[in-house]
């Protein structure tokens, strides 16, 4: 390569490729390990919108960038930057597109609801279906001025992709585009 050609490379992001092949494994290790954000797993049921079903541990964040505390799962899901679900799935770091999914369950209480129902959630009784064939029965709890609070006026925002829907001790977040039809 001339002298001159070399003058017009692009260079790397962050190193040469020469500079990360000498790097040896464990200093590559320490370096990766400095740009993580530290996340706590919670275990969740995924259905994909084709009814695939499958056990996972989502990564949600320990400080939330929407609120005081800790980020909750309905904060990851419905995050308007957020296209990819981050979860370990069998042993493996996965993500998850957020577009495929019909819902995700998480079984007792959640620490969403209570906040949510502090604010003054609405807690509506409907009987919704999904693409997959399912049909879930329960109270879909959301937030809403008095002037916009019917279930319609939550289908139709453009804001929030899932929908909370609680049946007994199971939390479902829904997709709301894996909705086929409400009744209630």
């Amino acid at each position: 390569m001339s002298e001159d050609s070399k003058s017009r490379e692009i260079p790397a992001f962050p190193r040469s490729t020469a500079e990360v092949q000498a790097q040896s494994p464990a200093e590559s290790h320490v370096e990766h390990q400095e740009l993580r954000i530290e996340v706590a797993r919670q275990p969740v049921r995924v259905v994909t919108r084709g009814g695939a079903k499958f056990l996972a541990e989502v990564f949600v964040h320990r400080a939330s960038d929407l609120h005081p505390g800790a980020e909750t799962l309905l904060d990851r899901l419905n995050h308007p930057q957020e296209r990819f679900l981050p979860c370990r799935v069998a042993g493996r770091d996965e993500l998850i597109h957020l577009a495929q999914l019909a819902m995700i369950e998480q079984d007792g209480q959640i620490p969403e609801l209570q906040a949510l129902d502090d604010l003054g959630a609405l807690h509506e009784p409907a009987e919704v279906e999904l693409v997959t064939g399912q049909t879930l029965r329960g109270d879909i709890v959301y937030l809403a001025p008095s002037q916009r609070s019917r279930i319609s006026d939550l289908l139709n925002h453009p804001t929030d992709t899932f929908v909370l829907m609680i049946t007994g001790e199971i939390c479902r977040y829904v997709h709301r585009g894996a909705i086929v039809r409400v009744r209630f």
